[in-house]
């Protein structure tokens, strides 16, 4: 594990990210805060994004008003995915108000409580979950202990979770891993970038059966190459790009640099996307 020690990386931190590039990162991706996975390669970024929810959704065994916690549910897209087309009743947790103000105002629906809350604290009842989904939130969190152990405490037994995680690969060089991954988890607010062994190992340690690995690294990340061609465009058309990236004013300005170490990252196989399914016996 790559744990951040050089920056804050708590929920302050965490939140004050997203905040800051709130706007920005609406602009270049929309309101889906995660990879994107082209089945056939021709899908548009919006079909795509939502394989990736439909897949998590499918492996989760969410079906007609399942209860689902969110965690980390961004702009509340997830969420209001499982709300109105498979009539769940969800809770989404974010840490960043103006992610919580915007799912308020844009995607609420009577099957949606939406809380700007960390998850460690979450107020959900023990056994009353029959699902859970954390699409890209666990690597901005500095314990995965204290996940699992909320994880275990919230499902129903015989209730699955779904992770979405950007990964490290088991192989991954020590040079790579400071060279690459750790810079992407500094300019990221990210905690760590974990492998799918330490998932594994802590998963087990809190009771959860750990089910299958995933890889989609192949099929998800042609989404940072769309990413780094509007952002470029951007820069081009935009005066509002120029000046937000090249501000000193502005901490997350590294935002470029970071699409192009990812990039890197997975074309040398050092970052993985993985979707990994935990069920409670």
């Amino acid at each position: 594990v790559i744990a951040m020690e050089e920056i804050p990386v708590g929920t302050g931190a965490v939140a004050q990210h997203y905040d800051d590039l709130d706007e920005f990162y609406r602009d270049v991706w929309g309101e889906h805060l995660h990879h994107g996975i082209w089945l056939s390669g021709h899908e548009s970024p919006e079909v795509a994004t939502r394989n990736l929810i439909d897949l998590a959704v499918q492996k989760a065994g969410i079906g007609e008003g399942s209860v689902v916690a969110d965690v980390g549910c961004g702009y509340g897209g997830t969420s209001h995915v499982l709300a109105a087309d498979f009539g769940c009743k969800v809770t989404g947790f974010t840490l960043s108000p103006r992610q919580y103000d915007f799912a308020c105002t844009h995607k609420a629906h009577p099957l949606i409580r939406h809380q700007l809350q960390n998850w460690f604290d979450n107020d959900l009842p023990a056994t009353s979950q029959d699902a859970l989904l954390a699409i890209e939130s666990t690597e901005h969190m500095p314990s995965l202990e204290k996940f699992m152990k909320q994880v275990y405490r919230v499902l129903k037994p015989g209730g699955r979770a779904v992770i979405c995680a950007w990964l490290t690969a088991e192989e991954a060089s020590e040079a790579s891993r400071r060279m690459l991954i750790k810079p992407i988890c500094q300019e990221g607010r990210m905690y760590a970038m974990r492998t799918a062994t330490d998932f594994a190992r802590v998963s087990r340690e809190f009771g959860l059966r750990f089910g299958a690995v995933e890889d989609f690294s192949q099929t998800a990340k042609k989404s940072w190459r769309i990413v780094a061609g509007r952002v470029m465009k951007g820069v081009l058309m935009k005066p509002e790009y120029r000046s937000f990236l090249t501000s000193a004013d502005n901490e997350n300005r590294v935002f470029a640099k970071t699409v192009l170490r990812i990039i890197t990252a997975y074309e040398l196989g050092v970052m993985k996307y993985g979707m990994l399914t935990l069920v409670k016996p």
